[in-house]
């Protein structure tokens, strides 16, 4: 699918207004973001970087002027847990993989998602990003830099899962608390898997 009919789309799926979508995603083109490519036949497909990276910007903001910064914000994200990197190893081997790899990853159109338990991608205000499982928080992103501060606790704690945990769930709300929570922005497998399936139709993935 060519990049104007995937705005269209996912404008009508995600039911938000095509024309902001629209200029969101010239704004990633504008920041060398997205693959600028040709126009008609000879233009670009979306694929798996192009949905992830047009995902992460309208996830993190419903403002085009924000795109490229959200973007930026969110796509270098890491596990701040690297004790959840098995809930996710058999896709993305190196526990220290981004964000934007994990969406990478899930967005590909031969990666079907159906075949596994639905999950949750949940953009938390400025500053996190989960992904829920039955109810549970399997992985949790975030700015591994911002916890400089509380690396001293966590190598005290090291071997003591519980009070690890504990360190962690306190920066992670601490920091979104600077950045003043006031909404959540989520999709799920299912969700995202549909739009693959219409995406990369032509291709014969998703």
């Amino acid at each position: 699918m060519k990049p104007g009919p995937f705005v269209t789309l996912l404008a009508l799926l995600a039911r938000v207004d095509e024309k902001t979508l629209s200029v969101l995603a010239r704004a990633l083109r504008d920041a060398d973001l997205l693959d600028k490519g040709g126009r008609g036949r000879s233009g670009i497909e979306v694929d798996a970087a192009y949905l992830a990276t047009v995902l992460i910007a309208r996830m993190g903001t419903d403002k085009p002027a924000r795109a490229v910064e959200a973007f930026q914000r969110f796509a270098g994200m890491q596990l701040l847990n690297t004790g959840m990197h098995g809930e996710v190893a058999s896709l993305l081997p190196d526990p220290d993989h981004s964000l934007l790899d994990f969406m990478v990853r899930i967005c590909d159109p031969a990666l079907d998602l159906n075949v596994t338990p639905e999950f949750e991608v949940s953009f938390v205000g400025a500053a996190a990003v989960d992904v829920i499982r039955a109810g549970k928080t399997v992985l949790m992103y975030g700015d591994r830099a911002g916890l400089e501060h509380d690396a001293a606790a966590l190598a005290e704690a090291q071997g003591d899962a519980e009070r690890e945990e504990k360190i962690l769930f306190r920066a992670y709300m601490g920091k979104n608390a600077l950045h003043g929570i006031v909404e959540s922005r989520s999709f799920t497998s299912t969700w995202l898997q549909g739009l693959k399936s219409m995406v990369f139709a032509a291709r014969g993935g998703g």
